[in-house]
């Protein structure tokens, strides 16, 4: 299970405790964290993240297409942290 949260927001990092439960995106509102997002249903890429250090899963790549996959890209509304430490960073 996750342990931590890493993530950039906005050129400043911020942690939270994992939760495998939750997407990376609702488990840092949930702890008071202001990550960018809109949609919430992954058509947007208003969440999209690149992916710095650990695996998330994401059953749903949403409006990714193969290139964005290829370089670490998720969408943290739809992607849960599956290794102990995720870290990430919000793309603008």
């Amino acid at each position: 299970p996750c342990e931590t949260l890493e993530a950039e927001i906005d050129g400043e990092v911020v942690t939270a405790k994992g939760n495998d439960k939750e997407s990376v995106l609702e488990t840092l509102l949930g702890e008071g964290h202001s990550p960018p997002f809109s949609c919430m249903s992954g058509s947007c890429q208003a969440c999209k993240c690149q992916l710095i250090e650990g695996q998330v899963f994401q059953e749903i790549e949403g409006i990714l297409d193969s290139e964005d996959l290829q370089n670490n890209y998720f969408l943290s509304c739809q992607a849960k942290p599956v290794s102990k430490k995720v870290k990430f960073k919000f793309i603008d």
